[in-house]
C-alpha cells in the first residue's frame, strides 16, 4: 500500500513501464525538438511497438546501436536526463528506442527508464459526488503548480479540491489539497501512480494529517482505493475502481473514491471545525 500522505522518496526505481496513456493531459509535453515527425514502426534497423511517450533516466545507463547488451555502445544518458521514447523493440521489450533532439539515439535497457506522465490541467474541473451517508459534494479541483522531488528526478502535481457538501448534518464547505506523482512511485515495474488526497486540518484529538490515497494505473486506465492515513476514519469505501482514460478522470476518480471512503467520523470532524 502507498504511504497516504507522504511524497514518495524514491531511491533507484525499476521497472519495465510501458507508457500507456495518449491525450493532451495525460503524456508529458514534449518540446518540438525531441518530438520526432513520425512514429515509424522501425527504429534503427529494428522493429520497434509500443507507445511514444516521455522518460527520465532513474540512473546513469549506456545507449546502446541494437536491442541487446552485447550490442555497441553509441551513447550514455545521465540520472534525471528526459528522453522522447517511440516504442519498444519487438525482438526484446525490455528494451527501448531513445531519440535526442528528434533523431535515433539507440536502445536503453527498460529497467533503467521511467516513464512520466503530466498532472498539470489547463482547466479546473468540476463534478459532483456521493458520500458514504447518501450526502453530495460538489467539487473543483484546481491546479496549483509541480513540486521537485529526489533530486528533481521527478516531479509531483499540486492541487486544491474545494467542496460544498450537503447532508443529514448540515451544509459544509471546506478546502483540501490533492497530489499526483508523475513517476511511477514504487520500485517495481507496474505504471502505478500515486494521487493523495489530504485534509490538513483533522480534529477529534488527531494532529495529523488524514490522508486517502488511490493508485492510478497508466496500462489498464483504472484509479483504485489504497488505503487511508487514520483507520478510524476509514469507513467501507462504496467506490473501490473507476475507469481513468486520463489524467483529468483519474483525479476526478479518486475525489470520487475518498468522499466514499469516509466514516462519519471525518464528517463529524469537517463539522466542528466549520465556521
Amino acid at each position: 500500500m502507498a504511504a497516504p500522505g507522504k511524497r514518495p522518496a524514491f531511491q533507484v526505481l525499476v521497472g519495465i513501464l510501458c507508457l500507456g496513456m495518449v491525450g493532451a493531459l495525460s503524456v508529458t509535453r514534449a518540446s518540438a525538438a525531441d518530438t520526432p515527425s513520425s512514429h515509424d514502426k522501425t527504429f534503427m534497423g529494428q522493429a520497434i511497438v509500443g507507445e511514444a511517450g516521455r522518460y527520465v533516466a532513474a540512473k546513469d545507463v549506456n545507449v546502446r546501436k541494437g536491442p541487446k547488451s552485447k550490442s555497441e555502445k553509441v551513447g550514455t544518458l545521465k540520472r534525471g536526463e528526459r528522453v522522447y521514447v517511440s516504442g519498444q523493440a519487438k525482438a526484446d521489450k525490455t528494451w527501448i528506442a531513445v531519440l535526442r533532439n528528434a533523431e535515433p539515439l539507440g536502445f536503453v535497457f527498460g529497467e533503467m527508464l521511467l516513464p512520466l506522465i503530466d498532472g498539470a490541467l489547463d482547466r479546473w474541473l468540476r463534478g459532483s459526488v456521493s458520500s458514504a451517508d447518501g450526502g453530495t459534494c460538489d467539487y473543483i479541483i484546481k491546479f496549483d503548480g509541480k513540486s521537485p522531488v529526489e533530486d528533481d528526478l521527478f516531479e509531483v502535481a499540486d492541487y486544491t479540491v474545494k467542496f460544498s457538501c450537503t447532508g443529514d448534518e448540515k451544509a459544509l464547505k471546506f478546502s483540501t489539497s490533492l497530489f499526483l506523482t508523475e513517476a511511477p512511485y514504487r520500485m517495481e515495474s507496474k505504471p502505478d501512480y500515486q494521487i493523495t488526497l489530504d485534509i490538513i486540518e483533522i480534529s477529534d484529538g488527531y494532529d495529523q494529517v488524514f490522508s486517502t490515497t488511490s493508485v492510478y494505473n497508466t496500462t489498464k486506465k483504472t484509479v483504485r482505493f489504497d488505503g487511508t492515513s487514520i483507520k478510524d476514519y476509514e469507513g467501507k469505501p462504496k467506490v473501490k475502481t473507476v475507469p481513468a482514460p486520463s489524467v483529468a478522470a483519474a483525479l476526478e476518480g479518486a475525489v470520487k473514491i475518498a468522499v466514499s471512503a469516509w466514516s462519519e467520523k471525518v464528517w463529524q470532524a469537517l463539522a466542528k471545525q466549520a465556521p
